[in-house]
């Protein structure tokens, strides 16, 4: 992205797991500017309170970068090492409200345990924790889903 200047205006712009990767969150500004006034923005974000690191990291003598409770160390750790940003639904609340969006509603979406083979552990896991969509538990969510609507000027 070379400018957060947008030649088009949308009325939705919908942004699964894209923010994490980018080289700094002003990307958001790009958003905002590419929405018609009133328009709504739905984005998912990696959760800093899943068990697991969901992108990946480097990190010195682990050849497995999926290590656990790696997210939750202090920010400034976690990103010196990781390949991409995580968030808590604080951060990514304030995030939007500093580029002009309202935050309409925020989930936690479950993890789908899709990585992990067909069998009884997943078939219980599906069952007993995993057992719906979203949830109030920070640390069975994979993932935050965000409804934001930009502000009028």
């Amino acid at each position: 992205m070379v400018n957060n200047e947008a030649t088009e205006k949308y009325d939705r712009i919908i942004s699964f797991e894209v923010i994490e990767h980018l080289s700094n969150e002003s990307g958001m500004q790009f958003y905002f500017n590419s929405l018609k006034d009133d328009g709504m923005l739905a984005i998912s974000v990696p959760n800093k309170w899943w068990i697991f690191e969901t992108h990946g990291a480097k990190l010195p003598l682990l050849p497995w970068n999926r290590v656990p409770l790696f997210s939750w160390l202090p920010r400034p750790i976690h990103e010196k090492f990781a390949n991409a940003r995580i968030y808590t639904k604080k951060r990514i609340r304030n995030l939007l409200e500093n580029y002009g969006f309202e935050v309409i509603q925020s989930r936690y979406v479950t993890a789908p345990m899709d990585v992990l083979p067909n069998g009884k552990i997943k078939d219980w896991l599906i069952e007993h924790i995993f057992n719906s969509d979203t949830t109030r538990i920070p640390f069975k969510a994979t993932s935050i889903f965000v409804v934001a609507k930009k502000k009028q000027k």
